[in-house]
Formats: C-alpha cells, structure tokens, sequence
C-alpha cells in the first residue's frame, strides 16, 4: 500500500485511487507472433500517444517470418 503524505488532500485522494488499481502481468516465450495476433499486439499500440509504426504487428510478423529477424540472424 503507497503511504502518501496525508497533510495534502489532492495526494490523499491519488493515494485512494492507486491503492485501488491491480496489475497481474504474465509472461511467457512464443515461437512466433502469430500465436499473439494482431489485435492483441496492435492493441498495444493504440494505448501510445506517439506509437511507433515499427513495433506493429504487420511489420514484426513480417521480419519474423522472412527470417530477417530470427535467432540465426540475430
């Protein structure tokens, strides 16, 4: 639990409102992108003010499956 200095309301109610969110984070190794999809890995993007076009799905699933981006290539 975040212990935020009590004496300023605008903290406290931040305090509230953080000791309330729950993250579970999961990881796991795939052997393509494939079994992440496109909708889940674009999905990521949008949450980004500023995406970056490079880390979409069409782009890595494509180095991916090339081979221009695999574990002999590097």
């Amino acid at each position: 639990m975040l212990n935020l200095e009590p004496s300023y309301p605008h903290l406290r109610f931040a305090q509230s409102l953080i000791n309330q969110i729950t993250t579970k984070i999961s990881t796991r190794i795939i052997a393509s992108l494939s079994e992440v999809g496109r909708a889940a890995r674009d999905g990521l993007l949008v949450l980004q003010a500023d995406a970056n076009p490079f880390l979409s799905f069409i782009f890595l699933h494509a180095w991916n499956e090339s081979g221009s981006a695999s574990e002999k290539s590097g």
